[in-house]
């Protein structure tokens, strides 16, 4: 999955939280995350299952396997956890499976606690083939937190087993407040009242079900009759974190960009974890390949030049991957390059009742296209301000010149508040030193929200003036793209905790060149993406009427009247920066050319002037 702008700038680190002036970005938990589609094909199941029962989550993402489980809310991933022990985890937090919370937020229910996300196991035949000599195990590795909001004091992850008469009974459960890595739980099941053939197990998630909070990770369940089996003996490795993008800067860039430099793919690391209780050796193998015209760039295998590596006994190993820097990279956009490690134990001899080696083997794709972006495309957190004048902004550097001629942003829900149709200042900057001069860009766009996970909605650069015609902005090599918050609620962009660019993040609390880097622990990307290469550069002069693109409004700011300096406006319309029309007149061509504004509180304000077949906006402040 799985499930964001002038004098002063804030954010917030939980939903609503008590509100007090920060001078730096914090993130804020997700109230609204669509999950993605299921990645498999549903299959039915016609009868009970049968032991052993395994599942790490490493072959479906999204919902689970429909064959062996029944999903209340629960998606599965790679990306809401860095420390799990296998390749794929399942996530249980405060929303539904289609991305809506439970409960809808309002201040008034943010102590709320209730049933959350529910993962139940699909019926199992504990009724055959168990002797008295045999105990019936079930095993699994959980955590809180990990990359998610922790759960807080009174949360619970809780274990239930269905006994012979259908009562859930509760077997198991842990309560704390702190981030804790994964850790495995074993459990006897001895009890007869559970050894029937229509046996379930359950694990239940008690939190805030207002948003994504309270986050719980589950991985490697193993339920199993076996009177020597237990989770630490089982013979498995295993890779768990989803790696990297190839490339050196981003996790990506457009095609001829990445063409410019030769030194443009990095070095990279796998980790996978072995579970042995003895130090074992491993071979491991890494193809990189463009998919475009399936070429081959790249290949190792451990074994081609006989080196043996050696993995300590129950830790998380790390395996870097150099890529030589000849590797020629050529074809037509979109081109997709893909990375795939495998990790395979030497003499691995595993238990013949569970299949081990599906989580042996993992990948990534790196697109080279239009845009450049440093997220991984999921959302963690969303990142954002909740107070007017405050400014964010992300630095890009390119490798040439290009023409930028669309801005990609995934706005995410946060809150209670709904600010779909509402504006915000989307700006381009080529310096953050306060100056005119450094504004290649600004202008007012309404907020979209996606229907789907992770979707972007596109900002296509418009005429400042003039929706109707395209506006790309020539750019040389550094630039900075961000947004200028317009409204006082909280205005959330995803924030994606699997990769790191906050070096690249810069904020503005107190208006002109005050810019500080995000400085965080809390480190990630924020996913806003510029899209390049593609128009042509309408510099300073857009093919506009001499009067249109020479229309000034002075004094700005203002404390009574406004003036202009062409004749033959026929109407005015004023609107805050919420878009709410607070005033609007038609006048005749016989009127002199000013607006009194002495009904107007200070503030910010947009002014739309019809002048002949023209709409031409100006922003300007009003102070008494």
């Amino acid at each position: 999955m799985k499930h964001y702008f002038y004098s002063f700038f804030w954010v917030v680190v939980a939903f609503l939280s008590v509100i007090t002036c920060q001078a730096q970005l914090r993130v804020a938990p997700l109230t609204q995350t669509p999950p993605n589609p299921v990645t498999k094909k549903a299959q039915a199941r016609t009868q009970a299952l049968s032991l052993p029962f395994f599942e790490d989550f490493s072959t479906y993402f999204g919902q689970p396997d429909p064959a062996k489980w029944e999903n209340h809310g629960v998606v599965i991933n790679n990306t809401y956890a860095d420390d799990q022990p296998s390749k794929g985890i399942a996530t249980l937090d405060g929303l539904q499976f289609n991305g809506l919370p439970y409960t809808t937020p309002t201040s008034a229910n943010q102590s709320l606690t209730d049933t959350t996300d529910i993962l139940t196991s699909q019926p199992i035949d504990l009724s055959k083939n168990i002797v008295l000599a045999d105990t019936v195990k079930l095993s699994f590795w959980w955590s809180g937190q990990s990359l998610g909001e922790s759960p807080d004091p009174g949360d619970s992850l809780v274990l239930q087993f269905k006994d012979n008469t259908g009562a859930w009974i509760s077997q198991w459960a842990d309560k704390f407040a702190a981030k804790q890595g994964f850790r495995d739980t074993l459990l006897n099941i001895t009890n007869t009242r559970f050894l029937h053939s229509d046996f379930q197990f359950r694990f239940i998630a008690y939190g805030r079900p207002t948003g994504m909070y309270d986050v719980w990770n589950l991985d490697y369940i193993i339920l199993d009759a076996n009177s020597s089996y237990n989770q630490r003996s089982i013979i498995d490795m295993a890779v768990t974190q989803q790696p990297r993008s190839v490339l050196k800067r981003y996790s990506a860039m457009p095609l001829h960009q990445f063409q410019v430099s030769e030194m443009a793919l990095a070095d990279t690391t796998y980790t996978f974890n072995n579970q042995r209780k003895a130090a074992s050796y491993f071979t491991f193998s890494y193809t990189l390949v463009n998919t475009q015209n399936n070429t081959q760039l790249y290949s190792y295998n451990s074994l081609d030049d006989s080196s043996s590596y050696r993995a300590f006994p129950r830790t998380r190993e790390v395996v870097p991957v150099s890529i030589p820097s000849n590797v020629s990279i050529s074809g037509s956009t979109p081109l997709i390059l893909q990375s795939k490690f495998h990790i395979e134990a030497v003499n691995a001899n595993p238990s013949p009742r569970i299949d081990v080696f599906r989580n042996d083997t993992i990948g990534r794709s790196t697109i080279l296209s239009d845009y450049y972006a440093y997220d991984d495309g999921t959302a963690e957190y969303g990142i954002g301000v909740r107070q007017q004048q405050g400014s964010v902004a992300v630095r890009y550097i390119l490798n040439k010149p290009d023409t930028i001629t669309a801005v990609r942003i995934y706005f995410a829900r946060v809150g209670e508040t709904d600010l779909t149709g509402q504006t915000f200042g989307l700006s381009i900057w080529k310096k953050l030193d306060g100056q005119t001069s450094s504004i290649l860009y600004q202008k007012s766009f309404a907020i979209q929200y996606p229907d789907t996970l992770n979707k972007f909605y596109t900002y296509t650069l418009t005429h400042p003036d003039d929706d109707s015609v395209l506006y790309p902005v020539g750019v040389s090599d550094t630039i900075y793209i961000g947004w200028i918050q317009a409204t006082a609620d909280l205005l959330a962009v995803g924030y994606d905790r699997n990769t790191d660019s906050h070096t690249e993040q810069f904020y503005n609390i107190a208006g002109g060149a005050n810019w500080q880097n995000n400085t965080e622990p809390e480190t990630g990307s924020i996913m806003i993406r510029p899209v390049v290469g593609k128009g042509t550069v309408t510099g300073t002069e857009p093919p506009l009427p001499p009067y249109v693109r020479n229309f000034k409004v002075y004094p700005n700011p203002s404390s009574d009247k406004l003036y202009w300096n062409e004749n033959g406006v026929t109407q005015i319309k004023v609107q805050d920066m919420l878009g709410r029309v607070l005033k609007q007149t038609t006048r005749s061509l016989s009127v002199s050319n000013e607006l009194s504004i002495t009904d107007l509180p200070n503030g910010m304000y947009i002014l739309t002037f019809q002048l002949n077949s023209y709409q031409i906006q100006r922003k300007v402040i009003i102070a008494h």
